[in-house]
Parts: C-alpha cells; structure tokens; sequence
C-alpha cells in the first residue's frame, strides 16, 4: 500500500514535469541544430529519466513536509474564567451546586493533547490550595468545565463543609488569604499534559481584581 501511494505521488509529479518546457527547448535545438533521430531520442530518454529522478525527490519532500508539520503541530491549549464580581454576590453562593467562578479548559489547535493534569495554586499566604481535577484529553469543539476542590493547609475539605458552606464562602476565603495591596493578585497556573509520549506544559497567569472582587476573564500565558 505504501508503494503503491509513493508510486502514486511520483507519477503525478513526472506527469506534470514532462510537460514542461525543457522538451519544448529540447525539440526547438534538435531542429535547429539537425541532429539525428538516435540523438534525439537518447535526449529525450536522459531528460525523461531526470524528470523521473526530480519527482521522486518531490514526493519525498512533500512526505517530509508532512511529518514536519506534525512534529511542530504540538497541541495549544487556551484557559478562560467566568467569574462574577462582587464580595456580596461571591457569600450569595452557599450552594455547593453552584460557584461564582467557572474554569474551563479549551482545545486551541494542533494534536489532541491526553492526560491533562494542573499544578495546585496557593493562596497569597498559603493557607489554602485550589486544586483542579484532571481531564484523560482537551479535543474541539467544545471547551470543558474543570472541577475543582480546595484544601485548608493540605487538608481536603469535608463535603458536609462544602454542602453548608458552598464554593463561594471556600473561594472567598482563599482570594481573601492576602493583603491589602497589590490592587491585583496573580496566580500562575501550570498545566502539564501528554503529547504522544512526550510531557509538556502550558503556564497561565490567573488574575484576581480586589476592586470588582472578581477574577478577570482572560487568562495570560506566561
């Protein structure tokens, strides 16, 4: 089959390659020059066999092509946040079903990446930790929801906490973990994910405006 698709892809450029004008000049000097049929058809063989040769290296460039865009094709990922603003719309969610911010994860371009995990994120002053759940692949179209959990010093967080309390009393205390100042707090988040057999990473900056009480909507590579 292999042979067969090679054989294929050479035949389509000698094709093209015999109609070019080299045959063109070639008869233009056989005429001009009078040279003899024996001549002329030994010229024509050596241009024909050359066509050949270039077409054969023509279809291996455009394999090699292919396999370099594949190589350099590695997968991108992109993070967006929808978040609501306001410290009294953030202790509103007392809820465990509900969350006044979602992250989502989006497949951006090239291979699909597997084994998406993330890097936990502290507070400003450690107390808490924003872990992400992990996601087996990131594929178009559709972004996905990350789950996440936050843990006090280490410790994973009851669920009968969570049910009475909801995300947004968790969350508030972990962006409230700071100081008063800078007016912004930045949060690098690295994803590290599969590309085939190969670990890669992404670095995002995840930002939360004290003013608006709300994390801003794009994220930032770093």
């Amino acid at each position: 089959m292999r042979i067969y698709l090679f054989c294929r892809a050479v035949l389509r450029h000698w094709w093209a390659l015999m109609s070019c004008a080299l045959f063109t000049v070639l008869g233009a000097y056989i005429f001009y020059a009078e040279k003899s049929n024996k001549w002329a058809l030994g010229a024509t063989g050596a241009i024909a066999v050359l066509c050949l040769l270039i077409a054969c290296y023509l279809a291996w460039a455009d394999e090699h092509k292919k396999v370099q865009k594949y190589l350099d094709d590695g997968p991108r990922l992109g993070l967006h946040i929808a978040s609501q603003f306001g410290i009294k719309v953030w202790m509103e969610q007392t809820d465990s079903k509900n969350t006044p911010v979602w992250f989502r994860i989006e497949h951006l371009g090239g291979r699909i990446p597997t084994d998406v995990r993330f890097d936990p994120i502290q507070s400003k002053k450690g107390t808490w930790t924003l872990c992400f759940g992990s996601e087996a692949y990131v594929k178009p179209p559709v972004p996905l929801i990350l789950t996440y959990e936050l843990r006090e010093k280490g410790a994973s967080i009851d669920s009968r906490i969570v049910d009475h309390l909801g995300w947004g009393t968790l969350l508030l205390s972990f962006v409230k973990d700071t100081d008063p100042q800078p007016e912004q707090d930045e949060y690098p988040l690295t994803v590290r994910y599969m590309d085939g057999d190969a670990e890669r990473t992404q670095m995002f900056k995840l930002v939360f405006d004290k003013a608006r009480f709300g994390f801003l909507p794009n994220t930032m590579h770093l």
